[in-house]
């Protein structure tokens, strides 16, 4: 479960995660390698707040499925993609400065 939220924690910011739950279908041995698939299948409105709802497994190499779920997410507007975008530039412009002034040895 600690995985697959993880995963979800991920491709979403965490704050907009509104519901996670999962059955767990077979036991994980230790040193097995796992693979964690995820998908959007609907879009649902709960108390005004539009959510996006997902399915989540875990399968092995095998691909015998450890763990089945869904989770719920608040769907991110434009204008949030704009701010996060904003801050990824202010970013990039930071380091790029501090590179011209301090040298690049800091970013190695």
């Amino acid at each position: 479960m600690g995985l697959a939220g993880d995963a979800i924690g991920k491709w979403f910011p965490r704050r907009n995660l509104r519901k996670f739950n999962v059955r767990f279908s077979a036991m994980t041995r230790p040193g097995e390698s796992l693979c964690i698939e995820g998908s959007i299948i609907d879009e649902i409105e709960v108390d005004g707040e539009i959510r996006y709802v997902g399915n989540i497994t875990v399968k092995n190499r095998e691909g015998e499925r450890k763990l089945k779920g869904q989770f719920q997410v608040k769907k991110k507007f434009e204008r949030d993609c704009r701010i996060r975008q904003s801050l990824y530039l202010y970013n990039s412009i930071f380091i790029l400065v501090n590179i011209y002034f301090n040298g690049f040895s800091k970013y190695l």
